[in-house]
Protein backbone atom coordinates (compact mmCIF):
# COMPACT_ATOMS: atom_id res chain seq x y z
CA UNK A 1 0.00 0.00 0.00
CA UNK A 2 1.11 3.34 -0.92
CA UNK A 3 1.68 6.61 1.36
CA UNK A 4 0.02 9.37 0.07
CA UNK A 5 1.02 12.69 1.92
CA UNK A 6 -1.88 15.13 2.49
CA UNK A 7 -1.15 17.83 4.58
CA UNK A 8 2.47 18.65 5.04
CA UNK A 9 2.23 20.30 8.38
CA UNK A 10 5.21 21.99 11.05
CA UNK A 11 4.30 20.38 14.06
CA UNK A 12 6.92 22.36 16.16
CA UNK A 13 5.45 24.60 18.93
CA UNK A 14 8.04 27.55 19.81
CA UNK A 15 7.57 28.23 23.28
CA UNK A 16 10.43 30.50 23.69
CA UNK A 17 11.68 31.97 27.43
CA UNK A 18 8.43 34.70 27.60
CA UNK A 19 5.71 31.94 27.42
CA UNK A 20 7.48 29.31 30.50
CA UNK A 21 8.37 31.99 32.24
CA UNK A 22 4.95 33.41 32.16
CA UNK A 23 3.42 29.76 33.55
CA UNK A 24 6.06 29.59 35.89
CA UNK A 25 5.34 33.00 37.51
CA UNK A 26 1.56 32.31 37.06
CA UNK A 27 2.41 28.79 39.52
CA UNK A 28 4.71 30.38 41.43
CA UNK A 29 2.05 33.40 42.40
CA UNK A 30 -0.99 30.65 42.55
CA UNK A 31 1.40 28.26 45.51
CA UNK A 32 2.22 31.63 46.86
CA UNK A 33 -1.60 32.56 47.35
CA UNK A 34 -2.43 29.08 48.51
CA UNK A 35 0.22 28.99 51.38
CA UNK A 36 -0.66 32.65 52.31
CA UNK A 37 -4.70 31.50 52.58
CA UNK A 38 -3.71 28.01 54.82
CA UNK A 39 -2.27 30.63 57.55
CA UNK A 40 -4.74 33.82 57.02
CA UNK A 41 -8.47 32.21 55.82
CA UNK A 42 -8.26 29.06 57.16
CA UNK A 43 -5.74 29.97 60.69
CA UNK A 44 -3.66 26.58 60.20
CA UNK A 45 -0.61 27.45 62.80
CA UNK A 46 1.81 26.13 60.46
CA UNK A 47 1.81 28.41 57.77
CA UNK A 48 0.98 31.87 59.92
CA UNK A 49 5.02 32.59 60.08
CA UNK A 50 5.13 32.60 56.42
CA UNK A 51 1.94 33.53 55.78
CA UNK A 52 2.87 37.66 54.88
CA UNK A 53 6.08 36.68 52.76
CA UNK A 54 3.82 34.73 50.69
CA UNK A 55 1.34 37.32 50.14
CA UNK A 56 3.64 39.77 49.17
CA UNK A 57 5.76 37.25 47.12
CA UNK A 58 2.14 36.60 45.13
CA UNK A 59 1.24 39.78 44.49
CA UNK A 60 5.30 40.34 43.77
CA UNK A 61 4.89 37.98 41.14
CA UNK A 62 1.30 38.70 39.62
CA UNK A 63 3.26 42.40 39.12
CA UNK A 64 5.97 40.68 36.87
CA UNK A 65 3.63 39.09 34.72
CA UNK A 66 2.07 41.51 32.39
CA UNK A 67 5.82 42.59 31.66
CA UNK A 68 6.56 39.10 30.50
CA UNK A 69 3.42 38.71 28.51
CA UNK A 70 4.23 42.16 26.73
CA UNK A 71 8.06 41.15 26.33
CA UNK A 72 6.62 38.10 24.44
CA UNK A 73 4.01 39.88 22.40
CA UNK A 74 6.27 42.75 21.30
CA UNK A 75 3.59 45.53 20.72
CA UNK A 76 0.37 44.81 23.18
CA UNK A 77 -1.49 47.35 21.69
Amino acid sequence: MEKEIVWNAFHHVNWGVPITSYFWLVGASAGSFVISCLGWVFGIKRYKPIAIYASVTAIALLMIVPVVLIWDLGKPL
